[in-house]
């Protein structure tokens, strides 16, 4: 199953543990094959909870974690995450699939994995329906469109580099390449010699300094052919050309 938009950084996870109602309130999840991966923020919200001093087992706790408040009452808690890794405080605002930490082994924990929990009106409920779908009545922001995330890329909100591939996760592709789109030079018009040689000679540009200022960098290399079509006696709209 896809997830790369919704709990971790990679492309896929595996539910380890499922939920139990009274004996183990969450799921644990790690990265396909059992590989650990940065975790991210399920829905956009506030954090509410942070723990970040936990470096080894501790017996019925969390270790490291972040408890995220997304209003409505809908609350995701994500447990066990490594020492040093957590890089949100309370009263941050995060964004939907914002990288929070790393997954770790802190706690009550037999191997590093992501402990993640839904809780609704303060109780725990079955998160497996959730893991990559939105909270139901949260306020959740609708997902954002390419154009929209090229332009925070280019006001610098992803940072660069690797940040911004995590940030971005699976759109990251995508979206780089609009920016990049976006950002290439304009080719500057090719000039039409031809064209301006027969408005001169027709006269739209004046004689002397008025022509020099109409032509600009142009100016030598349209009068030089202005000159050879007079000295050919081609002057008719229809037979100027360039020598």
């Amino acid at each position: 199953m896809s997830l790369r938009t919704r709990l971790l950084g990679g492309e896929y996870l595996e539910v380890t543990q499922m939920y139990n109602e009274g004996v183990h309130n969450g799921i644990d999840v790690v990265g396909k094959n059992y590989t650990c991966d940065y975790i991210r923020a399920h829905s956009k919200g506030v954090v509410i909870g942070v723990r970040k001093d936990c470096d080894s087992f501790e017996n019925g706790s969390y270790g490291n974690y972040v408890l995220l408040d997304h209003g409505n009452g809908y609350q995701t808690l994500y447990g066990h995450m490594e020492y040093g890794s957590v890089n949100v405080n309370v009263g941050d605002k995060v964004s939907r699939s914002e990288v929070i930490g790393y997954m770790g082994n802190t706690g009550e924990s037999f191997g590093a994995h992501l402990h993640f929990e839904v809780r609704h009106n303060g109780n725990r409920i079955d998160p497996y329906p959730y893991i990559n779908s939105d909270l139901p009545n949260s306020d959740e922001e609708p997902e954002k469109d390419i154009d929209t995330l090229a332009h925070e890329v280019i006001e610098g909100k992803y940072g660069n580099g690797e940040e911004r591939k995590q940030a971005l996760g699976s759109r990251y592709s995508e979206v780089q390449a609009r920016v990049n789109e976006i950002l290439a030079p304009v080719p500057e018009p090719t000039v039409d010699i031809l064209d301006l040689v027969r408005k001169t000679i027709r006269g739209d540009f004046g004689n002397g300094e008025e022509r020099k200022q109409a032509l600009g960098e142009n100016y030598s290399e349209v009068q030089r052919e202005v000159n050879l079509n007079f000295e050919n006696g081609t002057t008719s709209w229809d037979n100027i050309k360039l020598y």
